[in-house]
Parts: C-alpha cells; sequence; structure tokens
C-alpha cells in the first residue's frame, strides 16, 4: 500500500492533510511528513530536517520544529496545518502548555538558550525568557497551564507563564548537577532526578519548595536517569538511563515495582513514556522505551513482555528507518516518530497491536503439536473428550463440552486448538470471549467452512417422507398440484441489446447539455478573439494615424525654415 506523504514546504502557510480517509498499512504507517525546499536546479529540492515535535494533552493537535526554526501546528481532528512561527534559531526542546489554559500556548527552547512562549490560535510570540548557560532539553507544563519547568545540562527552572518571569531555581548541591525534572500530572509536585542517581519530589508553591520524599536508589549506585516517565494516575514512575534497564517504582509505596530490561543491542534508553488505553492490552501499564538503536520498545509492565516494536534496527539512516524522538497521543492510539530521514511518521498503534496479535495466533497454531499441548506447562488443558463419538451420550457430552467452554474462559492462557475451538463453535455458535477478538484476524483456519445454519440433507429427506405419507391422499397429494419441472424455453432469457429507455434519455441529456456547453463556449471563445483581433487593428490604425499627423507638420516646419532663411538672405 503506497503511504500517505504531506510535504510542508516553504511556500505552503497552510493546507490540508489527509486527502482521503487514511489507511494504516501493513506495518501501521499512516502518514508521513516531509518538509522540502527548492535546491540549485529547478528538478532538485532539498531535505530540511524536523527536529522536535509534542502533542497536546488531548492528542488532536501536534506541533513540530525544523532546523530553521519553522513552527508548524497539525490539527488532526480538523484535517488541517498551518505555519505558526519564524523563530530566529533552532528549536532544541518543544512542548504544549495543558489544556486548561486559554489561550493555549506552546513553549520553544533554542539553541541560544532561551525560551519563547507563542500561542497556537494566533502564532504570535508573547513572551521571551532568559536564564539558562546552556541549550534547554527538557519542557514540562503544569497541569494549569501557568507554570513550566525547563531542565538544562546544567539547573532546572520554574518559570511563571503570566509574568514570564524566573520564580525558583532547583539544585540539590552545588556539585551535583540535575538531569531531569517535570511537573506529575496531578498535584503540585515536580519530581527531579541528578546525576549521582537520586531522584526527589518537591512540593511546589509560589514562595516555598520543599522536599516531600526520595524515591529509593537501585543496587547500582551509579545508575544517571536520563528519561522520566509518570503513569496517568501518578501511581508509577518509569526511569531510564545509559543502560538497558528500565525501573519503574510505586508512588505510593515508594519503593520499586519492577525491573524492566529492554532488548537492546547499544544498551542505552533514550526515552520512555507510558501508553495509555492502548487495546488489546492492559491500560496505563504499557511503557514504550526509545533505544539508542533507534527502536521503540512497547513493554508489558506487570509481566515484563515485548509486546510490538516500531522502527527498524537494520535501516539504512538516510532511508529514515531509525526512531531518534517520539510522542504519542493521549489515547495511546497514535505515534509520531521522528526519523533519521529527518522526516515525521504517523503509526496506528491499535492496528500494530492487532498483527502482532494475529502474528503470535499464527505462530501458535504452527508450532503447536499434540504431544506439546498436553505437555505445556502454561497451556490450559481443556477437561473432557471433545469427540462426536456415537457411544457417547448425548448430554454427557454436552456437559463435558460445557465444562470445557468454561475452564477456557477461566484459563489466563491462550491455547489454539482448532480441533477443539470448531467443536465448541459447532456447539454454541460462538468462540469463547477471550478467544473472539485474536480470532477475528485469523487466516480462515479457525472458521467452519461450512456455515450453512439447516442440513439441505435433513430438509430432502423429511420431504420424501412426507410425500410418501400423503401420497394416498388427492386432497394432499403435492404431486397432484405442483407440475413436473420443465426445462426453460427459449427466450426466457432475453439477450442485452441496449440500455433502458430512462438510461438512454438520460444519457442523450446530458450529451446535449455537454454539447451545448461546448458550442456556448466555442461562440464566447471566437468573440473573445474577434474583440482581441479588433483591438490590434484599431491600436495599428492608431499608430498609423499617428505616424502621418507628425509627417506633414515636419515638412512644413522645414518649408517655414526655409523660407525664413531665404528673406534673410535678400
Amino acid at each position: 500500500m503506497q503511504r500517505e506523504r504531506l510535504d510542508l514546504s516553504n511556500r505552503k502557510v497552510s493546507g490540508g492533510i489527509w486527502l482521503r480517509k487514511p489507511v494504516p498499512a501493513l506495518d501501521g504507517l499512516m502518514l508521513e511528513i516531509t518538509h522540502s525546499a527548492p535546491g540549485n536546479h529547478p528538478l532538485d529540492s532539498k531535505n530540511i530536517r524536523f527536529l522536535q515535535l509534542a502533542y497536546d494533552d488531548v492528542g488532536n493537535k501536534m506541533l513540530t520544529a525544523d532546523q530553521y526554526g519553522d513552527i508548524y501546528l497539525l490539527d488532526f481532528k480538523r484535517n488541517r496545518f498551518r505555519h505558526l512561527q519564524h523563530l530566529s534559531s533552532a528549536c532544541t526542546a518543544l512542548a504544549f502548555t495543558a489544556s486548561d489554559s486559554r489561550p493555549t500556548k506552546y513553549l520553544a527552547g533554542l539553541s541560544d538558550c532561551s525560551l519563547r512562549c507563542g500561542e497556537t490560535d494566533t502564532g504570535a510570540v508573547v513572551g521571551c525568557m532568559k536564564g539558562h548557560a546552556t541549550p534547554i532539553h527538557s519542557i514540562s507544563s503544569h497541569r494549569h497551564g501557568d507554570l513550566a519547568v525547563t531542565t538544562s545540562h546544567e539547573t532546572a527552572i520554574i518559570w511563571d507563564l503570566c509574568t514570564f518571569a524566573k520564580l525558583r531555581r532547583l539544585s540539590l548541591r552545588q556539585e551535583i548537577d540535575i538531569v531531569k525534572a517535570l511537573f506529575l500530572p496531578m498535584g503540585d509536585m515536580v519530581l527531579t532526578s541528578f546525576r549521582d542517581g537520586s531522584m526527589f519530589a518537591w512540593a511546589f508553591s509560589v514562595h516555598n519548595l520543599q522536599c516531600q520524599f526520595q524515591l529509593p536508589r537501585t543496587q547500582c549506585d551509579t545508575h544517571i536517569y536520563t528519561c522520566l516517565t509518570v503513569s496517568s494516575d501518578v501511581r508509577y514512575v518509569a526511569a531510564g538511563g545509559k543502560n538497558r534497564n528500565v525501573h519503574v517504582f510505586d508512588m505510593e509505596a515508594r519503593t520499586l515495582w519492577r525491573l524492566l530490561e529492554v532488548p537492546a543491542v547499544s544498551g542505552a534508553v533514550k526515552q520512555i513514556q507510558f501508553v495509555p488505553n492502548l487495546s488489546l492490552v492492559e491500560s496505563n501499564l504499557i511503557l514504550a522505551a526509545l533505544a539508542q538503536e533507534g527502536v521503540v520498545y512497547f513493554l508489558c509492565a506487570a509481566s515484563s513482555l515485548v509486546l510490538f516494536t516500531v522502527g527498524d534496527i537494520d535501516a539504512v539512516p538516510a532511508e529514515g528507518g531509525r526512531v531518534l524522538q517520539f510522542a504519542v497521543s493521549n489515547k495511546g492510539t497514535y505515534l509520531q516518530g521522528l526519523m533519521s530521514s529527518g522526516h515525521i511518521r504517523m503509526y496506528d498503534l491499535d492496528a500494530i497491536a492487532a498483527r502482532r496479535s494475529v502474528q503470535r495466533v499464527a505462530a501458535s497454531l504452527r508450532s503447536a503439536t499434540p504431544s506439546t499441548r498436553r505437555s505445556s506447562s502454561t497451556a490450559a488443558p481443556l477437561t473432557g473428550r471433545l469427540t462426536d463419538s456415537p457411544s457417547c451420550p448425548r448430554r454427557k457430552l454436552r456437559e463435558r463440552r460445557r465444562a470445557a467452554f468454561e475452564e477456557v474462559e477461566r484459563s489466563p492462557a491462550l491455547t489454539y486448538d482448532r480441533k477443539k475451538l470448531a467443536i465448541l463453535l459447532r456447539q454454541y455458535g460462538e468462540y469463547p470471549e477471550k478467544y473472539r477478538q485474536p480470532v477475528a484476524w485469523c487466516d480462515n483456519t479457525l472458521f467452519l467452512h461450512h456455515r450453512q445454519p439447516v442440513d439441505v440433507g435433513s430438509v430432502v429427506r423429511e420431504a420424501y417422507r412426507m410425500s410418501e405419507a400423503i401420497a394416498d391422499s388427492a386432497a394432499l397429494n403435492v404431486r397432484a398440484i405442483v407440475d413436473d419441472f420443465e426445462p426453460l424455453t427459449t427466450g426466457e432469457y432475453p439477450l442485452f441489446r441496449h440500455y433502458p429507455t430512462y438510461v438512454e434519455d438520460y444519457t442523450e441529456k446530458q450529451r446535449e447539455l455537454y454539447r451545448q456547453q461546448e458550442l456556448e463556449y466555442l461562440a464566447k471563445r471566437k468573440e473573445e478573439v474577434a474583440l482581441q483581433t479588433s483591438l490590434l487593428q484599431e491600436e495599428a490604425l492608431h499608430r498609423q494615424l499617428r505616424e502621418l499627423y507628425s509627417a506633414p507638420s515636419g515638412r512644413h516646419n522645414r518649408r517655414a525654415n526655409s523660407a525664413h532663411v531665404q528673406d534673410t538672405v535678400l
């Protein structure tokens, strides 16, 4: 399937995003956003790289910034994009303010170490804040939208977005630098991580900043948490850094809840984010982790399993298969990936999860054998002998099938046995509930090919029996009432030679209408050509008259001058 492509060239200030209803490809790709500019040759174009992207709280709008400081707003709900602002420097961090604030604002950290605040409705820059000595790499806004905390390599600063004033600078000790700071989604608390591997939660007010608690350190004291994320219910905090371990902390118990290991090659985690409401899995416990090699791993925090991935580790960087940065919508439906080619790709996570589920079902069907299904410790065996043996009583068979159906519903693991599932489907008319969604994506292997609800043979036998039973009664004898079957005579199905009359009339009317429109167009064209010709002829006539008028006057002047000279001589 050909991917949808959107080019935000310099000539485009606004426009539409989708040309048609988006349909995800097999790999979940829905849209690829590029930015090009004219090159030295008219047929050449230069690729302009995107550097930053950010989603709003609702998940309908996205901001993106390129290498020249141009910021674009993409509204997927209205199917529109527009150019917001051209900043003086490249963007190093980008974020929306909370949706509670009106008007909605955006924050952009620039390479000149300043922080710009603009409005998404008008695109105008309303504030410029300075206070960092190095470029900003992280921005987090308060849930009310009136505060923001920015982090650079040397410090973190809390800003007032109403007055654009610096409220407080966060630090632990002078010799220990801060790595990351963010506002929690609920309450007035700030979570910080420092260079020594410690994490603190601070209660913030305008006049005070008080430490509430410290999350416990892991066994590896040298671990530095460079990326943090908080679940939507503020129950869990996930932290990752320069190895492939992701620590998930329980905020209520203030303990380490899970230790996840990302199957990365390079052994470093660049970005993590909780993914809520993802289909086919339990919500709020899915973690998206970006490894250094450019692959986003979706991990189940409860079971520590890898559900699926986005990105290609073997792709050439210029082709854009590796992910450098990503953002997930609030509903967990879409993922925007900043690729190694400088483009932005939009993926449908539900489609990827569903396809991955189908692949797991197909793999289990291919690898499952009767011996392995009976001996597997994780599989849930179906009790009873699910056969249609005539020696088994019908009532006992129904009881065993019902027990097997209920046991399949209660079992935690999915075991795909085509024969047993087919028997259950034939008996109850439906699959167990836990099998329905995965089975709905399979190849036709788990469906009954004979879906006729009525046994044709039984109907024919019953018809013959009834016919023989009433054969003696002349009043009820069907053969006496109904004629014998006869072949159809010639001409019952006439050949198609022409369209119906109303279709031909409509076609003729349309053809006549087009002919009249063409004649009118030709007449107008002829009048325009005649008018243009007449104008040219009139202009040529005026030019000739001007030449004629100018010629006699010149001769008269010359004659007058010569006569004056002769009189003077005499």
